[in-house]
């Protein structure tokens, strides 16, 4: 949406658009901001007037929008009269996506770990990863020990065992696996070596078709390799 308001917060021009988010008429046009969308003056005009993205929550129809709204440019508009232009976008279905994805992914982590799993979500082109704090524990190793890099894992993989998951992770990338499965050892808190079960899918590929997230989990499979 489009909104013009002069240096005393006349409206001078109004789109359909704007007028639907503010919930104005088309006769608005020559009348007081703050008068006629108050709700939206009150939120976004607090004084001193920076340029500036704002957000807030307006009800219209009883419908609630969530609003993005920034202040774009300076104006002369007439005798060189200074007004401003502001730019509007209904966000409701982005913020709405947003949590969905942030619940799905909370009880994701929470279906995992509850059955004993550790949680890893591997960004692999920055090669940062979250480890969940279930992941750490099962190495024995205190939530604060441990930080975000890939090398926390690939440091502690027995040496034996390396060659072998970097021919799995290598299978998996290449598109010749559809899941990256592999069973090694990790170096635990104690000093001593313990064996897990990975299981991992990349997520998200590039349109190059490299591998740009991943995820996956780690179970302690040790007592069934050692009896």
């Amino acid at each position: 949406g489009v909104l013009v308001i002069d240096s005393s917060n006349r409206i001078l021009d109004v789109n359909p658009a704007a007028r639907k988010f503010l919930g104005l008429k088309e006769s608005s046009v020559g009348s007081q901001l703050g008068e006629v969308a108050p709700l939206f003056f009150e939120n976004f005009f607090s004084p001193p007037f920076p340029v500036k993205t704002h957000e807030f929550n307006v009800s219209i129809n009883n419908i609630l929008y969530r609003l993005s709204v920034s202040i774009t440019a300076l104006l002369a508009r007439q005798r060189i009269e200074a007004g401003k232009l502001i730019l509007m976008q209904d966000i409701t279905e982005m913020k709405r996506s947003e949590e969905a994805l942030r619940e799905s992914e909370e009880r994701w982590n929470f279906a995992l770990e509850g059955s004993g799993n550790g949680v890893w979500d591997w960004d692999v082109e920055t090669d940062r990863v979250f480890y969940s704090n279930q992941w750490k524990e099962l190495l024995g190793f205190p939530h604060n020990v441990i930080g975000d890099s890939i090398s926390e894992w690939r440091s502690r993989i027995h040496p034996d065992d390396v060659h072998r998951v970097r021919d799995d992770l290598r299978k998996h990338f290449e598109h010749i696996t559809q899941y990256f499965n592999n069973e090694h050892r990790l170096l635990c808190a104690d000093g001593q070596y313990r064996w897990f079960y990975y299981r991992g899918k990349v997520t998200e590929w590039s349109s190059e078709g490299a591998p740009l997230r991943m995820i996956g989990t780690h179970t302690d499979i040790s007592l069934r390799k050692n009896q």
